[in-house]
């Protein structure tokens, strides 16, 4: 989503959104993962900022290392209704509706935190995409056993959903 708030989104030819949504816990379709959000951004994640400097993706199964800063912003935009959307102090967001070029967005169906729901309301930010299209990808269509939140990165799927979107890019 990080086009979105770029002031020079329109140099962007395509844009591919892998894993990504409107981030808010509220749209996740399960309750323990609501709560596991809530407890991480509003407890784990600000004490480990102060005790490590960042937050050790360890902490998180489905996270990476977070920088302090990274993690505090994520927190509360997380926490807050409608994402970053409802950040009434991040003015950069009008350059969501400014970007013209074709989006392509992929997430995984058993990604507990990315949800069809919070892919469509970011994905309907870019107001002014000459084209917007989801995919949901299962882990029977790319030939794995699980993929999860971040999963979609991994080489295994080189052949598979990595080449059908190098294919999106490319044309």
């Amino acid at each position: 989503f990080g086009t979105g708030l770029a002031h020079n989104n329109h140099l962007v030819a395509r844009h591919l959104g892998v894993s990504t949504m409107t981030a808010d816990y509220r749209l996740m379709t399960s309750r323990l993962e609501q709560a596991k959000v809530c407890v991480m951004f509003a407890a784990v994640a600000p004490l480990a900022s102060r005790v490590f400097g960042y937050v050790p993706g360890r902490l998180n199964e489905n996270s990476a290392d977070l920088p302090r800063g990274v993690a505090s912003e994520w927190g509360r935009w997380v926490l807050s209704s409608g994402f970053l959307f409802g950040a009434d102090d991040l003015p950069e967001r009008r350059f969501f509706a400014e970007q013209s070029s074709p989006m392509h967005f992929i997430f995984a169906s058993d990604d507990p935190w990315v949800v069809r729901e919070g892919v469509e309301h970011l994905a309907g930010q870019f107001t002014r995409a000459c084209e917007r299209t989801i995919q949901e990808v299962t882990p029977a269509a790319a030939r794995v056993a699980r993929i999860g939140h971040i999963g979609l990165f991994r080489s295994e799927l080189a052949d598979t959903v990595w080449q059908e979107a190098l294919t999106w890019l490319d044309s």
